[in-house]
């Protein structure tokens, strides 16, 4: 299966550091920093710890990233937070 049809790069990274794959995620970067000199935000805050191979601080992030897209939404009341496969590898 190709789940990188129809997704940017971004999205491509924060898929694989989600599932753990890391070393894709990595290859996904510097695809974004070749073609995308100037970065979003967001992959500025992941660039380090990616980097370090630092499981924890993604985690993290990809968890506020989550609260912040639920927060003010329909499903906010709903969600709960639940570990990524990047949490449970290792």
């Amino acid at each position: 299966m190709d789940y990188t049809c129809g997704k940017t790069f971004v999205e491509n990274i924060v898929y694989d550091i989600a599932m753990g794959n890391l070393k894709l995620a990595r290859c996904w970067l510097h695809k974004v920093n070749a073609n995308c000199p100037r970065l979003c935000e967001r992959i500025r805050e992941i660039d380090e710890p990616l980097m370090d191979d630092d499981r924890a601080a993604l985690a993290a992030v990809l968890h506020r990233w989550e609260r912040e897209n639920v927060a003010g939404t329909e499903v906010e009341p709903f969600w709960t937070p639940a570990p990524f496969p990047l949490e449970l590898t290792g």
